[in-house]
């Protein structure tokens, strides 16, 4: 077992995994019991295993929990998208119509992102919601640049199928 300062690793680490979570989740509360359980789930990781890339790991499970939270919604008779709080969203000043528009757009967003692999997923989130470079991507991930392109274009692709389907 890896001999790790816990207080240090979540005061530098904090802000990512908050970030990550409330991005994908846009609910505070929700938000709060990813950051809990992406911790709690870095903690035994490290007990049964050595941590080579701690940023990348707490991503990688803030990722994975705020997706597991979103299909747990998903399933609940498609909880009800029209609280979820788009905010950040960068706009200036949109219109109702607009603001209407851009909520629905980024709950199909969230939705449809169940519906893709894990690693596509955690990918595409980096990518677009984290602003994160392919470079900066396959360093969380411990792949290569190229792997890290092809995950985010896979996701890409999967995504376009997935709102066809849809429309």
């Amino acid at each position: 077992m890896q001999a790790l300062d816990w207080q240090v690793i979540v005061k530098k680490h904090a802000n990512l995994v908050w970030q990550t979570s409330y991005r994908l989740l846009g609910e505070r509360c929700d938000a709060e019991d990813c950051f809990q359980e992406t911790f709690i789930s870095a903690l035994k990781t490290a007990k049964r295993q050595r941590i080579r890339n701690i940023s990348g790991l707490l991503v990688h499970l803030a990722t994975r929990r705020a997706i597991d939270m979103l299909r747990k919604r998903c399933s609940q008779l498609q909880a009800d998208i029209s609280n979820i709080d788009t905010s950040r969203l960068r706009s200036s000043n949109p219109g109702p119509l607009q603001q209407v528009h851009r909520d629905e757009i980024f709950s199909r967003l969230r939705q449809a992102l169940t519906e893709l692999p894990e690693r596509q997923a955690n990918a595409f989130c980096m990518r677009y919601l984290s602003d994160m470079s392919q470079k900066q991507i396959a360093e969380k991930l411990g792949i290569t640049a190229n792997a890290a392109g092809v995950l985010v274009h896979r996701a890409k692709e999967r995504l376009q199928e997935i709102f066809k389907s849809w429309d």
